[in-house]
């Protein structure tokens, strides 16, 4: 397993129109914490909120992990505290992503509040999700 840098939010503020001065401080929303890579997989821990407030900045964080040469994705929702439709977007989005690069994505240690949102917008069927991100990225690709 070898570690990879997490994008920095800082560096991605002058992308985001989300940082204005309205935002929550940067701590408090939903962005990628660690990253790493394990069995050709790219694994992203995010934490936080996942909402509206942090959607532009993280698909920005998300889509960069993302390359013809890392393409396969998994995103740990262990520490995530709140999903609303903007988070469900960057997910499913992210998804779409991955798939045009001929890989995909999987969810993993899905945070009850992460659970209930992909439920309530039916997306928990549709979206694949595993208990660990060592179990996601230790299953061969569908």
């Amino acid at each position: 397993m070898s570690e990879v840098p997490a994008p920095q939010p800082a560096a991605l503020s002058e992308l985001s129109a989300s940082d204005s001065a309205e935002a929550p401080p940067a701590e408090s929303r939903g962005v990628v914490r660690a990253v790493r890579t394990e069995g050709g997989w790219i694994i992203a821990d995010l934490a936080g909120p996942l909402s509206m407030t942090s959607a532009e900045v993280l698909r920005e964080q998300l889509f960069r992990l993302l390359s013809p040469a890392a393409r396969h994705l998994v995103v740990d929702l262990s520490a995530v505290t709140y999903v609303d439709i903007g988070g469900l977007a960057v997910l499913v989005g992210t998804g779409h992503r991955a798939r045009q690069l001929g890989g995909s994505l999987r969810l993993a240690a899905v945070s009850p509040e992460a659970a209930a949102a992909l439920s309530m917008a039916g997306l928990d069927g549709k979206l694949e999700t595993f208990g660990t991100a060592q179990s996601a990225a230790g299953a061969a690709p569908a």
